[in-house]
């Protein structure tokens, strides 16, 4: 039998995707409008860079999924001075090569900047900073197993921005469009700068193996035996109109050095280094030297030239990744900022700090992905639906999950819980659903997650003051277990609510991997079935309806990645088991008979129905090369698919996607809802929760 897809998925989306003159489909334009989500961990590894627009400052910085490493993403931050804290607009997706180097210039000359990404395989990729949609990349000749060093600068004098890179070897500089103009051999090193650095015109390129390159005779000017440490910057901290290099040493020192005199100016000594930067932080017109320690410590200020110490500023992490300054809030004062946390297994913050009082003025909240959600529902009775989303954990798995709220008008957060099960969620939320489980006309929201390793399911009411309050919890957590999949109905039809429940084995001491059924009225537990799947497996997904037509509901719900099981919600008893490495499931009433609707780990889709005694497969049709992690319809035939970190438009009749996301990590698309007001659909992934508009 030929399955059709018009017949089995509900619309949800009214968008326009026109077709051309042809009666041919078009590919839509969709485009990333709104981003909240996780800093992640190393936040500023590859730089914490400060651009304009409008006059007004964005910052870039990147953030890691792991707790070492490279940063795997890019973020764009504004200041919202209304509630006196940063704003994600736009997350970039992942790059599998880890992003060494992050920066803003203007490549070609058009007096607009662009962001430009270099990839710890050298691959350098060029973005608009007006939309952040991909210009073009290029492959370098850098390649080196340490971080590579990048740095943009207009050499030519000609209005356009060459990328100058190094590795530990070579230096390499590039036009805009990717044509290698020139190398150096010999002059590598893990950081680079450029600058005007003597009395001559030319600009000088100065890397940290102590080399200092003539940009316009492409000739080594000074080199000097010692090295410049780990990290170099240059500014004129002596007011003789030449930049001086400051290096800073991995651990001890920070140095300056003459280029014009060739040699050592001053240095700085210091317990653990972790990050400088070079600016004129109270606007006197001298230079100052930012030292961020390594190791716990400061933030502190220096003057360029005496080195007195001006200022300094806690810092609450390990560590400290990189150091920036700008007027943040438009009062014309700057602030500071630096990411921390990086060099420790513990939480990562971005930090924003008031120089002149010496105080830390706010701090990023840690959230750990994947991400659940978002979904919609009216949680405070006004009418307007919100949005709710949950972090898997927080402070770098240190923490549990927490529930996020979203106003259904601007999306701006009205609300984030604290750690759900008291903070002792050691596996972290793994379901989410909003169900008026008290009949009171608003939703409640509903989380599965464990505490201390034991399955717990909790329910929350969210009021108009934008208040948390705990309102359920089931007696009894099952030993050894975690909840990760929910529902909520009375599923024997006795006219009370029923909360459903699957688990799966986190401890050998877990009794089995069940599917439980509790009473709300009471948190009792009323049934768990027989044992579902292998010794160590997880019960994905679940969903309740009449599939037989009898009258009264069924529980239908998937071992992950195994089998399909279906229990009478009356009887509880098992009336079919179905085997078929099933990734997702969903009830449908379509038409003429109720069906199932399941994606696959082979990444396709099938549908079952009653037939006969049975549920036999009536269709099936292949949509993905990766396991289907979520499906939803939108209209004209076409239908959202979330597979492999990746969201895709699929079209009936038509092979193949029409469009497909960048990756965004695990779990992207198993959740996508559109939102009305702000003409968006919405999911989330690994790192982040996502709006896109589409045009």
């Amino acid at each position: 039998m030929k399955l059709d897809f018009r017949f089995i998925l509900v619309p949800f989306l009214l968008i326009s995707l026109t077709a051309g003159a042809s009666g041919q489909t078009q590919t839509p334009e969709i485009q990333q409008q709104w981003a909240f989500g996780s800093y992640g961990q190393g936040i500023g590894l590859s730089n914490l860079e400060v651009a304009f627009r409008n006059g007004s400052p964005e910052i870039y910085c990147g953030g890691s999924l792991g707790t070492f490493g490279a940063n795997d993403f890019w973020q764009v931050l504004t200041w919202d001075s209304s509630r006196n804290e940063f704003r994600q607009r736009y997350f970039s997706p992942l790059y599998e090569g880890g992003i060494d180097r992050l920066l803003t210039g203007d490549l070609d000359g058009d007096g607009r900047k662009e962001v430009v990404v270099l990839e710890g395989t050298g691959r350098v990729l060029l973005y608009s900073q007006e939309n952040w949609q991909e210009l073009g990349e290029f492959q370098s000749a850098a390649s080196s197993s340490l971080p590579l060093g990048m740095a943009l600068a207009d050499l030519q004098g000609d209005g356009s921005e060459e990328v100058v890179l190094c590795d530990q070897q070579n230096l390499y500089v590039y036009s805009g469009d990717g044509q290698l103009r020139w190398q150096f051999a010999g002059a590598g090193g893990r950081d680079v700068v450029v600058a005007q650095m003597d009395l001559d015109p030319s600009l000088e390129i100065a890397t940290t193996s102590g080399a200092v390159v003539d940009a316009t005779s492409q000739s080594l000017q000074w080199q000097y035996p010692n090295g410049f440490g780990v990290e170099v910057e240059a500014a004129d901290l002596d007011g003789d109109g030449m930049a001086e290099i400051v290096a800073m040493e991995e651990w001890d020192r920070v140095y300056a050095f003459d280029v014009d005199q060739q040699w050592g100016k001053w240095s700085i000594p210091n317990f653990d280094n972790g990050a400088i930067a070079l600016a004129d932080v109270d606007g006197d017109g001298q230079v100052e030297v930012l030292l961020g320690d390594g190791q716990w410590g400061d933030i502190q200020g220096f003057d360029g030239n005496d080195l007195s110490l001006e200022w300094s500023i806690s810092n609450p992490d390990h560590g400290t990744t990189d150091i920036a300054v700008a007027d943040l809030d438009g009062d014309g004062k700057n602030e500071v900022l630096w990411g921390a946390g990086a060099t420790s297994t513990g939480a990562d913050h971005l930090h924003v700090g008031d120089w002149a009082s010496q105080v830390l003025t706010w701090s990023s909240v840690h959230l750990d992905g994947p991400f659940l959600g978002p979904l919609p529902g009216d949680l405070d009775g006004d009418g307007t639906e919100e949005w709710v989303a949950v972090s898997r954990e927080s402070d770098a798995g240190y923490g549990s999950g927490r529930i996020l709220v979203f106003d259904g008008q601007d999306l701006s957060l009205r609300g984030m819980s604290d750690q759900v099960g008291g903070g002792f969620s050691f596996e972290g939320i793994q379901a989410l659903t909003l169900r008026d489980v008290d009949q009171d006309g608003d939703f409640e929201i509903l989380v599965g997650c464990d505490r201390l390793y034991d399955g717990l399911i909790e329910i929350y009411d969210f009021d108009a003051q934008n208040q948390f309050h705990l309102q359920w919890s089931q007696n009894g957590n099952p030993s050894g277990s975690s909840f990760t999949s929910l529902d909520a109905v009375d599923v024997d039809g006795d006219g009370a609510m029923e909360i459903l429940g699957g688990v799966r084995r986190t401890t050998t001491g877990a009794p089995g991997v069940f599917l439980y059924v509790y009473d709300y009225a009471t948190g009792n537990e009323e049934w768990h079935s027989l044992q579902m799947g292998d010794y160590w497996g997880s019960i994905s997904d679940l969903t309740t309806g009449d599939l037989d037509g009898d009258g009264s509901l069924e529980m239908a719900a998937i071992v992950e990645g195994g089998d399909l099981y279906i229990y009478d919600g009356i009887t509880r008893q098992l009336e079919a088991m179905e085997s078929g490495g099933y990734t997702t499931v969903e009830f449908r009433n379509r038409h003429t008979r109720p069906q199932l609707l399941l994606g696959h780990r082979d990444g396709s889709l099938s549908l079952r129905a009653f037939e006969n005694g049975a549920f036999p497969e009536i269709g099936r049709r292949s949509v993905s090369q990766e396991a289907i992690d979520g499906v939803r319809q939108i209209p004209k035939d076409r239908y959202w698919i979330g597979s492999g970190g990746r969201l895709q438009i699929h079209q009936v009749g038509i092979p193949g996607p029409l469009w497909q996301s960048e990756d965004f990590g695990r779990g992207f698309g198993r959740s996508t809802h559109f939102m009305k007001s702000a003409s968006m659909f919405l999911s989330a992934g690994e790192y982040g929760i996502l709006g896109f508009q589409v045009r």
